[in-house]
């Protein structure tokens, strides 16, 4: 307080104030990681009763206007001081831009940002009623020029068309030309992220990721455990929907059971508008074999008895559609059945049921069967013992020889654990809900 008073005083002496002592004040009056984040990287000077803040790219230059302008201003006006802030121009900086930086956004979004699968289109997307939904706001977002629900979070099993859906709202928007659409895997983001700061490009993925008018980010759950990758995803969504764009992103489950990520990061992710498309079940698998021509009765009995999502699905389509090709014959239900027997659904047992459900969790199998009290073995293992007591017909005593020889008393107090938690836990209940579908029930 003493240096504001005195140099409120000397205005007419302000030729005495240094860069390094108004970076100094400057430091004082906002938070430190701020300061080092946007000020520090910028070089400057004080010339004619004037401080110029020269920002190393127009990024920086914008941040720095649209949210600590006030600030500096606040601190230069003690000093008797005005404000300018600009951009780095000079030659040699123009060359280096141009032969490494540019060269590595070019490598980093040339391989992280592809072009739209033009064979994926809303047309031949198979809309049911459990979908529709969805869909619709797909369209919307393709065909408004405005951000209508940002962030548009889609969330649905494996194999169930989200990345379907991705590429056909990507191929309207490019189709129009009217918006700059930049679509990259959510392992993507995190791999370009951590080489832009290797090759210490960061400031060109910033610029180029806030440079498009609607992101497409397909499985952000690729981020979980990627605390740093996280952070900048979460600051890039926040720019962008505060810039009115468009934002699009998919995960295998909704955002509250999303749960590597933290609250603050799940509540972003479930501002806009959340949207689940439904598993490939034998409704939407009848649906898609009936409209590739298949008689109906043939594509109700296939649907049956097909195990697999959407993937799988492509790959029956593409043997029914070239055996009709190659034969000349229509595909009869004994045919479908010997063509087919490598995808046909066999039986599921209890242990199958494990599997999948460590799966789901992170856990290994063997972990779950072993002694190991590890927190998050733990937990899960009583996960199961809940599921597995709601979603079958398993007597506690056969749960707990599934799961390692456990005696009853185990698996009951494991079970009542589940059920407390559950009175305060919600992403609790969005797992175990997810779990009890892998043995075909619900919590």
């Amino acid at each position: 307080m003493v240096l504001l008073a005195h140099q409120t005083n000397v205005i007419g002496q302000v030729s005495n104030v240094t860069w390094d002592l108004f970076c100094d004040q400057l430091k004082k009056s906002m938070n430190e990681a701020a300061f080092a984040s946007w000020i520090a990287p910028c070089v400057g000077n004080i010339e004619n009763n004037q401080v110029n803040i020269i920002a190393p790219n127009r990024f920086v230059s914008d941040f720095i206007l649209h949210t600590h302008l006030s600030i500096i201003n606040k601190v230069a006006g003690s000093f008797g001081l005005t404000v300018t802030v600009s951009i780095r121009r000079s030659v040699s900086c123009e060359i280096i831009t141009e032969n490494v930086n540019d060269n590595i956004q070019k490598a980093i979004f040339e391989t992280s940002a592809p072009i739209a699968n033009r064979d994926q289109t809303f047309n031949n997307f198979v809309t049911v009623d459990e979908n529709s939904f969805a869909v619709a706001a797909c369209k919307k977002v393709a065909s408004s020029n405005a951000a209508v629900f940002s962030p548009l979070f889609i969330y649905g099993d494996e194999g169930c068309g989200k990345t379907h859906l991705l590429n056909a709202i990507a191929g309207d928007i490019e189709s129009n030309g009217k918006r700059n659409v930049l679509m990259m895997t959510g392992a993507g983001f995190a791999s370009d992220f951590i080489r832009s700061i290797h090759e210490k490009s960061t400031f060109d993925f910033k610029d180029k990721l806030r440079a498009c008018d609607v992101l497409i980010i397909d499985g952000i759950s690729a981020l979980i455990g990627k605390r740093a990758s996280t952070e900048e995803m979460l600051l890039t969504l926040l720019d962008l929907i505060a810039a009115g764009k468009q934002v699009v992103i998919t995960a295998p489950m909704a955002p509250s059971a999303l749960t590597g990520f933290d609250r603050r990061f799940q509540s972003i992710l479930a501002s806009g508008l959340v949207v689940d498309v439904c598993s490939m079940n034998a409704h939407v698998k009848k649906t898609i074999l009936a409209r590739a021509g298949l008689d109906l009765n043939v594509a109700e009995h296939i649907a049956s008895i097909i195990q697999g999502n959407g993937h799988v699905m492509s790959g029956v389509l593409k043997k029914v559609a070239a055996w009709s090709d190659l034969t000349g014959q229509k595909v009869s239900r004994d045919r479908a059945e010997f063509l087919l027997r490598d995808v046909i659904s066999q039986p599921k047992t209890p242990t199958d049921f494990v599997k999948k459900m460590c799966e789901s969790i992170g856990v290994a199998f063997d972990d779950v069967l072993s002694s190991r009290r590890q927190k998050s073995v733990v937990r899960a293992r009583y996960m199961m013992m809940y599921v597995l007591k709601n979603s079958t017909d398993l007597s506690l005593t056969a749960i707990g020889k599934l799961l390692g020889d456990r005696d009853h008393a185990t698996v009951l107090y494991g079970i009542d654990q589940i059920e407390q938690q559950k009175l305060s836990d919600l992403t609790l209940i969005a797992e175990l809900d997810q779990l009890a579908r892998i043995c075909g029930g619900s919590i």
